[in-house]
């Protein structure tokens, strides 16, 4: 598993101590600090570790970010499935030893585990927590979802494509490469599938200092600037991933090409021209069965755009 730190000795022993109380332990512990000026690294190289857990600290030179932080801990696991680990939460005793059950029985066909979670405020208290399904084969999954790093494992298969980060553009954030958790989720979907565990096995604890982009990009956003945003987003991105990917065998990537040439630019189109020419369009793409694929709600949300949300993008998207 890997923990990425920086910063973090307010929260970090209570993480600690469900790490090493897991029910099944993990073999290793990575944790690659970001530069702490607190007692972050003391905390964890005094903290009594079980003798079974292989922990081994790493500091970074100099400040690299989380999303980088965290796929350079990756690269140094050795074992064949690796869990993301924030330094604020605390792990339900039973996370490893339940994900490693679903793994004797997925494992050899699906590269990526995720679970439920509930939220925290700072006072401990359960706030909510997600709705789930459970099997998602190749291509299948929503490639806009945002799972949270914290609640991930996935398979070393996934290393290869660590390299593709510098490359690709956050959904979030389109100045930012790629976070982690994107990373791993959107090549896992389209290499071999997604298990989603109906389990809450985490407590997240959100707060100010929390670097999340999954509680980040949830934040209230005007309507016109939540949908004609994430609209150049998807497109960014989408172009991306196909430049990177090409045409590679051990990946499904027909859901990106099918958004971006098909679907993303005509939406953008709804935004940018007058009524009478958006309506036009959204008509023939409405005829031609697009939102078969795409589903009613993006029906519904482009229905809107046209007739409420006219809008004249920034220059340079």
């Amino acid at each position: 598993m890997v923990l990425a730190t920086y910063n973090g000795e307010k929260y970090l022993l209570e993480q600690l101590k469900s790490i090493n109380d897991q029910s099944c332990s993990p073999k290793e512990l990575i944790v690659v600090d970001d530069g702490s000026s607190d007692n972050t690294v003391d905390l964890i190289e005094e903290f009594p570790w079980k003798e079974s857990i292989d922990v081994r600290v790493y500091r970074n030179g100099e400040n690299i970010g989380f999303r980088k932080n965290f796929i350079k801990g990756a690269s140094f696991a050795k074992y064949d499935w690796i869990c993301f680990s924030d330094q604020d939460d605390v792990w339900c005793s039973r996370k490893l030893e339940t994900i490693s059950d679903y793994i004797k029985t997925y494992g050899e066909s699906f590269d990526l585990f995720f679970h439920d979670f509930q939220l925290l405020g700072e006072s401990g208290n359960h706030a909510s927590n997600l709705k789930n399904e459970v099997l998602y084969t190749a291509g299948e999954f929503d490639i806009w979802r945002t799972i949270p790093g914290m609640a991930i494992c996935f398979s070393k298969r996934l290393k290869k494509y660590f390299e593709y980060q510098s490359d690709l553009v956050d959904l979030t954030d389109c100045d930012s490469q790629i976070s982690h958790d994107q990373l791993v989720v959107q090549f896992a979907n389209m290499k071999s599938g997604i298990v989603e565990l109906k389990e809450s096995l985490i407590k997240y604890r959100r707060h100010d200092a929390t670097t999340s982009q999954f509680m980040k990009s949830r934040r209230r956003k005007s309507l016109k600037e939540l949908d004609y945003g994430l609209l150049i987003r998807k497109s960014l991105f989408c172009e991306k991933f196909i430049l990177c990917v090409g045409d590679d065998p051990d990946l499904t990537v027909s859901k990106y090409r099918e958004f971006h040439s098909n679907f993303q630019g005509y939406r953008i189109l709804c935004f940018d021209t007058g009524v009478g020419l958006a309506v036009s369009n959204f008509l023939t793409n409405f005829f031609s069965g697009i939102y078969c694929y795409f589903g009613a709600k993006e029906f519904f949300k482009d229905l809107v755009n046209i007739m409420f949300l006219r809008i004249t993008p920034k220059s340079g998207g």
